[in-house]
């Protein structure tokens, strides 16, 4: 059986350590506390198709919150950034 995955695809998993460290980037001066996924995914360049379950697995694993379009990290995806395996 080949792969399902066809040429220049990554899946969401690949991707979420990523955002989590723009997010942190973003967030850590203290002039804000979200930022709009899109704009995430937009200058990460994100498929759009994997947009949606990125964005859920995130938040299902409680290292992002979500509020309409803009995502915050929690106190998990803080830890996930900053520690021995973040940055």
């Amino acid at each position: 059986m080949g792969s399902s995955t066809g040429r220049g695809y990554l899946p969401p998993e690949t991707y979420e350590q990523q955002v989590l460290i723009r997010l942190h980037r973003a967030t850590s001066d203290g002039r804000r506390e979200t930022m709009a996924f899109a704009e995430i995914c937009d200058r990460m360049r994100i498929p759009r198709d994997l947009r949606a379950t990125l964005l859920a697995d995130l938040v299902a694993r409680q290292l992002v919150t979500r509020e309409g379009g803009w995502v915050g990290l929690t106190e998990g995806g803080k830890q996930r950034v900053t520690g021995p395996l973040g940055e």
